[in-house]
């Protein structure tokens, strides 16, 4: 918002000369609302002062004759702030400008409010954008280089507003007073911007990333029944990044509703969007421009997924070292389980919030599947032995109740529910069986209770069952009842326990704060070692060879595309003028 002196209408609070001008440390209040606080003399700004802006922003600095000279500091209303040297009101000289959490964003010259001359643009992922900018102020060049986040590792080339045209391989091998200087390989393949769409993955699939493939190779997984695993090429300390998460991108809509099987490698990029390494791809012969997907489950990992903007891929996820790890050790991340306390289950592990809200039905879809079938078991049992019971028992209070028949299609409820919940996401059905399983259980308690007192029910067998003129007939029907009684008592115990366990995995997949998005099924659970940035949580799995997904994904709070514009978009210092 540009703001006009000379337009609006002020309030002053504080001295006055004696043409009613302030003078002296006063605070003026504009109709627009902005403030600033600060010395005036003779109504204008003379020395330390600050605008206070209504959206939240501010800039402070010393001014003189009216106009802010010298180091001045803006700060955005997301806590991000520039330092820069301003010459009459505006930007000209060395400026710095930093994210909310203090991280480098900008570093370079300005001229006349106008990015100039050789500037540096950071990425929050440790890469950058180096290069001279043209006269708008954008990084648009044919000597522009994406420098990755080891500080060495290049992409020299074209550059059209940061975005890569046509880049080479190179090496930056000297900084002199800021400015860098690359080694070209002349052997180098010519890297493009590549962003994938939803129905191809890239044009140049088996370009590997120069950067990945000096740090990381795919090899037979250390991980039982995993198959191929992704393992260091070299040692690394903790908070390096080893490898990159690309793949077509499609919605959150389109995976759950199709069959989990074909959701073997899928990763959750933001709340709209999700990266998929789908078949022939998740072959390396087939596709190797990144190996992220590569990466298997522990419970104590030695990387986790990050956030990245990639030159070639663009918005994607990253797979960062949580601590040091040596050449050959298998890189593994986990995919969203409660973790044991820092040093009771392995190295230090972060403390990722629950997984999303189908976590059990697809990590365990097998062990669920088994559930739903025994409880229908035990549920066809109680139905069969309370039919016996009811053919060949005399009428009594208790027999004509026919709890047995009626609490067995209760009690059979949620193993059919479960059968269906394991094989699609669905909060209705979930929620469903969840009640299901209670009611089950209070089933199986009348269900007991009414075994118990049948078995002990009177003991002369003319007394309790119809009469028939054969004694080994009688004697016969008598322990046959007597039996389905018994297997009713133990047909009980087992679906207590069934039921249970499908209540508790039911229960446990429900969201765990108000946070929950029944759009798509995830929860936005802030990590305990990680306040800045949400996760997001995705379950995925892979019937081939048994591979289990539950990638942790973090993703910023604004869009890709609109912090990738931030991170060029100049601020509005020419709101004073």
């Amino acid at each position: 918002m540009d703001s006009d002196d000379d337009n609006m209408e002020e309030v002053v609070e504080g001295p006055l000369d004696e043409d009613d001008q302030p003078h002296g440390f006063c605070t003026v209040t504009y109709s627009s609302s902005d403030r600033f606080e600060g010395h005036f003399v003779h109504g204008e700004k003379n020395g330390k002062g600050k605008f206070f802006f209504f959206d939240g922003s501010t800039l402070e600095g010393f001014y003189v004759d009216d106009a802010l000279h010298g180091q001045g500091i803006y700060t955005y209303e997301d806590g991000g702030a520039l330092h820069g040297t301003y010459i009459d009101g505006e930007l000209n000289g060395p400026a710095q400008e930093f994210n909310p959490d203090g991280q480098p964003v900008f570093r370079g010259q300005y001229k006349d409010n106008i990015r100039c001359g050789m500037c540096w643009v950071y990425y929050p992922d440790g890469a950058c954008v180096v290069g001279e900018v043209n006269e708008d102020g954008e990084m648009t060049g044919k000597a522009v280089a994406y420098v990755y986040p080891d500080g060495r590792t290049a992409l020299y080339g074209s550059f059209v507003d940061g975005e890569l045209i046509e880049a080479r391989l190179a090496t930056l091998t000297t900084l002199e007073n800021g400015r860098p200087h690359f080694t070209v390989d002349p052997d180098s393949p010519v890297y493009c911007y590549d962003k994938s769409t939803s129905s191809c993955i890239g044009s140049r699939k088996l370009l590997p990333d120069p950067y990945e493939s000096q740090r990381v190779y795919v090899g037979h997984s250390l991980i039982s029944g995993a198959g191929e695993g992704l393992f260091a090429k070299t040692g690394a300390e903790a908070n390096t990044v080893m490898a990159f998460y690309n793949g077509v991108r499609i919605t959150h809509t389109e995976v759950d509703s199709r069959d989990w099987s074909l959701n073997g490698n899928t990763i959750s990029l933001d709340e709209d969007t999700v990266i998929d390494v789908p078949d022939p791809f998740n072959l390396t012969e087939n596709y190797c421009a990144s190996l992220g997907h590569k990466a298997n489950h522990s419970f104590t990992p030695n990387c986790k997924y990050d956030p990245y903007v990639h030159s070639r891929f663009g918005q994607i996820k990253c797979i960062r070292t949580i601590r040091a790890v040596e050449k050959d050790e298998e890189l593994t991340v986990a995919y969203g389980y409660d973790h044991e306390p820092s040093g009771k289950s392995g190295p230090e592990a972060p403390e990722w919030p629950e997984m999303d809200r189908y976590r059990y039905f697809i990590f365990n879809q097998k062990s669920v599947v088994v559930l739903g079938i025994l409880q229908v078991a035990c549920a066809g049992l109680c139905v069969v032995c309370g039919f016996i019971d009811a053919v060949f028992r005399k009428s009594t209070t208790l027999s004509e109740t026919r709890a047995p028949l009626w609490a067995g299609l209760i009690m059979a409820a949620p193993g059919v529910l479960a059968l269906f919940a394991s094989q699609k996401k669905n909060p209705i059905l979930v929620n469903t069986m969840i009640v299901s399983s209670v009611m089950s259980l209070f089933a199986v308690v009348i269900v007991f209770v009414y075994a118990c007192v049948t078995l002990s029910y009177g003991e002369e067998d003319d007394e309790i069952f119809h009469a028939h003129p054969i004694p080994e007939v009688r004697f016969v029907l008598s322990r046959m009842v007597k039996g389905a009684n018994g297997t009713l008592l133990v047909a009980c115990m087992g679906s207590l326990l069934f039921s249970s366990m499908i209540a508790y995995v039911g229960c446990r997949s429900l969201p765990l704060c108000g946070c929950y998005d029944s759009a798509n099924g995830m929860e936005f659970l802030v990590p305990q070692n990680d306040p800045v940035t949400p996760t997001e949580l995705i379950c995925t799995w892979q019937d081939g060879e048994e591979r289990i997904f539950n990638s942790p994904v973090s993703f910023m709070e604004h869009c890709p595309e609109q912090e990738q514009q931030n991170l060029v978009t100049l601020p509005p210092y020419n709101r004073l003028a």
